[in-house]
């Protein structure tokens, strides 16, 4: 089966894939997940999937194969997240804006550049994101992100709304992304608004994979999202193989459980113990997999893991 899609208006291009997909039967079977990454150019947007059964292949769109170890039924389920009304838009370049409304609340995203207030748009890379988030009826509350800490990718896509730390209050969850292609099209971003006792909280996560997912463990009221994200060794810009086992480079994802806490500092914190085989490492082979690589020596996998609560961006929005 051969499908192709020409959406020429930015705004609309998520919405109609979903439903071509939708309606084709290929947005997920067992051993492959198609994600919309995104082509954009001065002609359009040029989208050709070819999908059948256990098998998908995309130009323009990411596919990338199950990476993530299985659970036992019933030890863990899906969280509902409710897909908020959205006006994506890039907030790379000063004067770039994205926003969203549900759960009662609107949410906007606007670059700014510190630099040079008559900045035009898409003239200059924007400094800074001024979050901004207000309950119907009330006052705003706001916050002001360094760019270098907003979650990488240059567009907002998504967002979300569901009770993750179980506080009975409506969270928010947005995704950026690169809109690249092939598995540069599966990294991007998450930034989480998170509810507290004395207010709301920014949680900014770069280096997300598309795949990362948000999960509750059974007789768990708060909700955990089990972050896939690839190994670094030379850092977020540099190459990501490997030298392995094997003698052989290789590039990793690495999986950790992070769990949303209202009563933590940034509103997350990780959670490991709650499965045994967290962190759990797999080697990109891009077939479906669900066994952990045992090409990394522990000595090599302490060397390449960092404490992916540690390294967010995270702080208060404050009603103003």
């Amino acid at each position: 089966m051969a499908v192709r899609l020409v959406v020429d208006d930015y705004a609309n291009r998520h919405n109609a894939l979903k439903k071509l997909v939708a309606k084709e039967g290929v947005v997920e079977s067992q051993s492959w997940v198609v994600r919309w990454s995104g082509v954009c150019s001065a002609l359009g947007l040029g989208i050709s999937l070819f999908a059948g059964g256990a098998f998908a292949e995309a130009w323009g769109a990411g596919v990338t194969p199950v990476y993530a170890p299985d659970f036992e039924p019933g030890s863990v389920q899906a969280v509902k997240l409710t897909e908020c009304n959205m006006t994506p838009g890039m907030v790379y370049w000063a004067g770039g804006q994205a926003s969203a409304s549900c759960a009662g609340y609107d949410i906007s995203l606007a670059s700014i550049s510190k630099t040079n207030k008559h900045a035009e748009e898409e003239s200059e890379a924007g400094t800074h994101v001024v979050i901004k988030l207000q309950e119907k009826g009330k006052a705003a509350a706001k916050a002001v992100l360094k760019m270098a800490s907003f979650p990488g990718g240059e567009f907002v896509d998504l967002a979300y709304s569901a009770d993750l730390n179980g506080d009975g209050k409506p969270d928010f969850v947005i995704e950026t992304s690169s809109h690249g292609n092939g598995l540069a099209g599966e990294f991007g971003g998450r930034l989480f608004l998170l509810s507290s006792d004395d207010g709301y909280r920014y949680l900014s996560k770069s280096g997300v994979m598309s795949d990362s997912r948000i999960v509750r463990f059974a007789n768990e009221s708060a909700a955990t999202l089990i972050l896939q994200r690839i190994a670094e060794p030379a850092g977020p810009d540099g190459p990501t193989a490997v030298l392995s086992r094997d003698g052989k480079e290789h590039s990793y994802f690495i999986f950790d459980l992070v769990q949303f806490d209202p009563a933590s500092p940034k509103g997350a914190k990780l959670n490991n113990s709650q499965d045994a085989r967290f962190p759990f490492w797999a080697q990109y082979t891009n077939k479906p997999q669900k066994s952990e690589t045992t090409l990394l020596t522990p000595a090599r996998k302490k060397a390449l893991w960092h404490d992916p609560v540690a390294s967010a961006a995270a702080g208060k929005l404050v009603a103003r």
